[in-house]
């Protein structure tokens, strides 16, 4: 994917300001996937593996499922979270000069 010098810099500059680094967020979400397969692959459907299992055991792999998933949702969140805010500024400019122009338009 490509990414522009300046999102490249910012992401560099910033990000070491935040703890999460980009190897633990892409070791989370291959977890957090391989994990969701393999409970589907489990726990579902009628080729389920472990086939009818107690409810106990189901809501704790359903429980580890959903702990992955928002671990993972807050882990990439935080990691753009250097990007948003520095691009925040940039971005209420263009909307107010949008607003310039739609009211002149307007008023014309």
């Amino acid at each position: 994917m490509g990414r522009s010098r300046h999102v490249a810099n910012l992401v560099g500059t910033l990000a070491g300001e935040f703890a999460v680094e980009p190897w633990a967020v892409a070791a989370l979400k291959c977890a957090c996937f391989c994990y969701l397969g393999l409970e589907l692959a489990l726990t579902r459907g009628p080729v389920a593996l472990l086939g009818t299992i107690a409810a106990e055991t189901h809501l704790t792999i359903r429980f580890i499922a959903q702990i992955l998933t928002w671990a993972t949702a807050a882990f990439c969140l935080l990691r753009g979270l250097p990007v948003l805010l520095a691009g925040w500024p940039i971005l209420t400019q263009e909307v107010v000069a949008a607003r310039r122009r739609k009211s002149s338009v307007e008023t014309a």
